[in-house]
């Protein structure tokens, strides 16, 4: 019984050995071709989730689990790497740079250009970040997702302009708006911010459920094509078009309410006479007084009609979304046909806002010289 104890232990240390002995712990550093060190350069056990990166320093570390492992180097800009371990401890890698990835076409408002020459200041919003947002317009949606981009309204009205101020302000007489450019065709529009009466949003009528992605220009650059109108900037806005593939159905719905905060406490009928009665006795016109509230109430006996003056201003404003989209596409053929309706009530009464829209997009290769497309 021993003799199998003592088999039983040896087996078992033996085969924790070879499990020790098979797994090996693999180092080296990464740079570039002139010799500089990669920082956070991703190193990928082929056929795993397992791996590393470079630190500050490009250096890293990582275990192997047999001589025939693969690792994976992959660097943004840089050609892949594929390195087998072999008997190597140590592994220093050398990554060139990839010029299919250096000079692939970047568009842009004003043209196209390669990634190794652009320099521009770009800021982009996908339509992820507007979808599950409760506003009822895109511009809303704008606030604090772009770098150098003030967003305000106006006023409290649900169809009220935006001021949108890309990197500052920088007319005093002249309009201060950027220009808007939707799906390639520039906008023309009035000045949101001009006067105090809050002039309605002409963009008011583009359902954030439609937009595809936003960019927006905010260097010098996007004043080669536009000109002076794209002195403040430029917002281009992509609305959603058909992919390939199936047909794509989506419905969303939405609903929420808002309740005023931070409210004016106002004095009650009793309070109100009380303060006046006490500075009629101190004065000494408390009969001229009482006559004047006779006089105010009417047919009412004096404090008998208790107004709350929020409720004749404030209520409790809710907001019902509901859009609807169809889109597909094959190789010579895509379309998409989206509906979306708002139905927003303000917390002040009479601020309202019912808004139907609706988006058809679809396109058609005839050859490889010849498309032609409905938007």
């Amino acid at each position: 019984m021993k003799k199998q104890n003592r088999t039983v232990l040896c087996l078992l240390f033996f085969a924790l050995s070879v499990s020790l002995m098979a797994q090996s712990k693999v180092t080296g550093k990464v740079t570039d071709e002139a010799g500089d060190a990669l920082i956070g350069v991703n190193i990928l056990l082929e056929g795993t989730s397992s791996g590393t990166i470079s630190d500050l320093d490009g250096a890293y570390s990582i275990t192997v689990p047999s001589p025939a492992s693969v690792l994976i180097f992959t660097y943004t800009g840089f050609e892949q790497v594929a390195v087998v371990v072999g008997s190597q401890s140590v592994i220093d890698v050398k990554m060139g740079e990839d010029s299919q990835l250096l000079d692939e076409v970047v568009v842009v408002g004003y043209g196209s250009s390669s990634k190794r020459n652009l320099t521009d200041n770009v800021a982009k919003i996908d339509s992820r970040a507007l979808e599950n947002v409760p506003i009822s317009n895109f511009q809303s949606g704008l606030s604090g997702r772009a770098a150098g981009v003030r967003v305000t309204p106006n006023n409290g009205k649900v169809d009220a302009g935006m001021n949108i101020r890309v990197r500052g302000t920088s007319s005093i007489s002249a309009g201060t708006d950027p220009l808007y450019v939707i799906d390639g065709i520039p906008l023309i529009n009035i000045d949101e911010s001009s006067g105090t009466a809050g002039p309605l949003n002409p963009l008011l009528s583009l359902s954030p459920t439609e937009i595809e992605s936003i960019e927006i220009l905010k260097d010098a650059s996007s004043a080669a094509i536009y000109g002076a109108r794209g002195a403040n900037g430029v917002v281009l806005i992509t609305t959603k078009t058909g992919k390939k593939g199936k047909p794509s159905v989506s419905l969303n719905m939405s609903t929420g309410v808002s309740s005023p905060t931070n409210t004016v406490e106002w004095l009650n009928t009793e309070q109100y006479l009380e303060f006046f009665r006490e500075a009629a006795a101190n004065t000494g016109e408390s009969d001229y007084i009482e006559d004047l509230f006779v006089s105010l109430s009417g047919d009412n006996a004096v404090g008998a009609v208790d107004t709350d003056w929020n409720d004749e201003v404030f209520r409790q404003g809710s907001q019902q979304t509901v859009d609807f989209s169809v889109s597909g596409g094959d190789g010579k053929t895509s379309y998409y046909f989206g509906g979306a309706y708002n139905d927003t009530e303000g917390i002040i009464l009479g601020n309202n806002l019912a808004r139907f829209s609706s988006r058809v997009n679809v396109s058609h290769n005839f050859n490889d010289r010849f498309l032609a497309g409905l938007n």
